[in-house]
């Protein structure tokens, strides 16, 4: 895998979803980075180029909208997704 491989971003503390997200990453060899808190992702845009954001509807230090409306300000290109809770 190269570096200039699209990066995927996925928030939140279910990991059933986010494991099926990165397994389905493989096979098209995108990265997948995993965070739980909202410091965490907003760090990890830092680093990398995101290219789309998977965001559960609560994570454990925020709500998913405040970090989806943290990239839309500072990192208006990327893609958003909120996953609402099923419950």
């Amino acid at each position: 895998m190269t570096e200039s491989s699209t990066i995927l971003l996925v928030t939140g503390q279910s990991r059933d979803w986010a494991d099926a997200i990165e397994k389905l990453a493989e096979e098209y060899e995108y990265r997948v980075l995993k965070a739980e808190r909202m410091n965490e992702a907003v760090s990890m845009a830092r680093e990398a180029h995101i290219d789309l954001v998977f965001c559960e509807e609560r994570l454990e230090d925020a709500q998913g909208i405040d970090l989806l409306r943290q990239f839309r300000i500072f990192h208006p290109y990327v893609i958003r997704i909120l996953v609402k809770d099923s419950m």
